[in-house]
């Protein structure tokens, strides 16, 4: 099980192929590019405490060509 603060590095780890950044990208980075944050974790709870959280995560395919951006965004739809 990963939990919500984890998710970074499973995604880092699947786009690994891809230049992966948590929240902003480096100033000097070279495009193409991805940017990942959490929007959102919400957990569900029972009488016994909580017991799943639910991580929504955004993620953004910078690059300077729409055709490559749509190119990529497949890609990591797949692997996602």
């Amino acid at each position: 099980m990963i939990d919500s603060l984890g998710i970074g590095k499973v995604i880092y780890t699947l786009l690994g192929d891809f230049k992966t950044y948590p929240l902003v990208a480096d100033n000097n980075a070279k495009y193409p590019f991805i940017v990942y944050k959490r929007n959102n974790v919400i957990s569900s709870t029972c009488k016994d405490g909580s017991y799943e959280d639910t991580v929504d995560i955004g993620i953004t395919i910078v690059t300077m060509k729409y055709a490559e951006g749509i190119e990529i965004a497949n890609k990591v739809r797949e692997i996602l």
